[in-house]
């Protein structure tokens, strides 16, 4: 996958995400997308506890995927974001894509249907965190069910705005650390 290619996944998943999420909301309830957005804590306490929950998680999953028992998994996903050396910008932008898509669809959305276990592990799934061919990646998969799982119960019990939050930040760092693990010897990708 080229950059390009990373970026337009990005920026379509932001859009077709946030659609399906209107889309499944206005047709199926609980209620519409915009009614789900505003409902829950204040903003200021989202947004706040967001960005705390948020550095946890990441922290935690850097701190996971550092160990040992990972380090072909680790290998395997500074291979595929190091190359493209992001900066600060291009984090942020893909990051922000992530978080809002994602929760809006899944947190917004599918969860009020599905709950937050199964939501949790269809979100896991369709990122390829568990496979039977893989056992370390499957094991971090585990890990992020469970961390998926609290954010859908602190979506479900202060607001959406917090997850999203949070879920841009876990990003941010991850996708900070994975481009700053890689070495600088490394030829990079082409950008297209």
């Amino acid at each position: 996958m080229t950059k390009r290619t990373f970026f337009l996944l990005a920026f379509g998943s932001l859009i077709l995400f946030s659609l399906l999420a209107w889309v499944i909301t206005a047709f199926f309830g609980p209620a519409p997308l915009p009614e789900i957005i505003q409902s829950g804590a204040p903003l200021p306490i989202q947004l706040t506890f967001g960005l705390v929950l948020g550095v946890i998680i990441g922290l935690l999953a850097w701190a996971l995927i550092s160990l040992p028992f990972f380090v072909a998994t680790k290998e395997f996903f500074i291979d595929i974001i190091g190359p493209w050396r992001l900066n600060w910008l291009e984090i942020l932008l893909i990051s922000c894509c992530a978080g809002i898509g994602e929760e809006l669809l899944f947190r917004g959305a599918i969860q009020p249907h599905l709950g937050i276990i199964w939501t949790s592990v269809l979100f896991v799934v369709l990122h390829g965190y568990i496979t039977p061919f893989n056992g370390p990646l499957s094991v971090y998969g585990l890990f992020m069910i469970l961390a998926i799982s609290l954010l859908g119960w602190v979506c479900a019990t202060y607001g959406l705005y917090l997850v999203i939050v949070a879920h841009t930040v876990i990003d941010i760092i991850l996708l900070y650390a994975l481009t700053r693990a890689y070495s600088p010897g490394q030829e990079k990708l082409p950008v297209e």
